[in-house]
């Protein structure tokens, strides 16, 4: 995430999320997107961004946190 985007959404109010996979799971748990639009400079990637509120962060960390032991079990194989 680079500098300008952070300045567009205040962090303390709303969170970036650039990871499809992810913003759906967060969807299907209730979380409001704010906004959906292109990454710059990628304009074939889409960003979402996420109100930040009842627990958010922790349920982001939680799926990050999946996806990254995910990936480890495929790389053991």
């Amino acid at each position: 995430m680079n500098q300008i985007e952070m300045a567009v959404v205040p962090e303390k109010e709303c969170k970036i999320v650039s990871e499809a996979s992810i913003a759906r799971k967060l969807l299907k748990d209730g979380y409001r997107v704010v906004d959906i639009k292109p990454k710059r400079g990628r304009n074939r990637e889409t960003i979402f961004v996420f109100k930040n509120e009842n627990g958010f962060m922790d349920k982001l960390g939680e799926y990050i946190q999946d996806r990254k032991d995910q990936r480890d079990m495929k790389e053991e194989e």
